[in-house]
């Protein structure tokens, strides 16, 4: 039984959609898609090749399919006419249209490909314009504050370990960034709160949950310009989704600049 390495079972994946491989090849095929979904995968979207290509639209080939069509017919011998022409087919037009078929499809399939390489390069320049676009919101949170800007370091132990949050708020845009580290996920069901300690009553700034690292970065809109009265700055767990009051007793806490 022929081995085949991964990189040779992804070439062979249009042929095998085709029903083009031979016995070995095909059968080490299907052994490798049970455990390999990307090469199962590979296969599904070669399969609906023909399908595309009899509804396409007229497209223009690449260039280097172009060149290996023309390179084909190059090699065919001319044809000579004699007359009365003979009835019979000359064995060289089956191989012709064969090769046609296989550059035709050898089209689709690139056509597939760069067409899937496009929606990745899209999906990819839209991410990170989303990524850019909340950096830019993010420092312009952070350096547009003047002097209205105040830090409250919450819960961070002096031994480095600990969870802990660093809460920015920009009293001169009514905005707040809160930088969250070594907090692990909250359990199922549960989210954890942000409140600000106000004339000593609790008031939710952020409902929020941390990533697998242990992170996440919270923007806080539309809270008060005035920081009157705010004496702390606190992280309770609470059910998903918030609370209007803290169910729980905060497990962190900062005190306010001045207070």
């Amino acid at each position: 039984m022929t081995r085949f390495t991964r990189e040779e079972l992804l070439e062979l994946a249009p042929a095998h959609a085709l029903g083009a491989t031979t016995a070995d090849e095909a059968d080490a095929m299907e052994r490798a898609m049970l455990s390999d979904p990307a090469l199962s995968a590979e296969v599904a979207a070669f399969r609906n090749v023909p399908a595309t290509l009899a509804s396409a639209v007229s497209v223009v080939p690449h260039p280097r399919v172009r060149e290996a069509l023309l390179a084909a017919v190059r090699t065919v011998p001319a044809m000579r006419v004699e007359r009365p022409v003979s009835a019979r087919i000359p064995n060289w037009v089956p191989a012709l249209l064969a090769a046609s078929v296989v550059l035709m499809v050898s089209a689709s399939i690139y056509g597939v490909r760069m067409q899937r390489e496009a929606e990745g390069l899209r999906n990819g320049n839209a991410e990170l314009a989303t990524q850019l676009a909340r950096r830019e919101r993010v420092l312009n949170s952070l350096l547009d504050g003047e002097g209205q800007l105040h830090l409250v370091k919450v819960g961070a132990d002096s031994s480095g370990t600990g969870p802990g949050l660093q809460f920015y708020w920009n009293a001169r845009q009514g905005k707040a960034l809160a930088h969250v580290f070594r907090l692990k996920t909250a359990p199922a069901g549960r989210d954890y709160q942000i409140w600000a300690l106000v004339d000593g009553k609790p008031v939710s700034l952020a409902v929020f949950n941390s990533d697998a690292q242990g992170r996440a970065l919270v923007e806080v809109e539309g809270i008060a310009r005035s920081v009157r009265g705010v004496t702390a700055v606190l992280v309770s767990i609470e059910p998903l989704g918030g609370s209007v009051q803290p169910t729980t007793t905060p497990f962190l806490a900062g005190t306010f600049p001045g207070a």
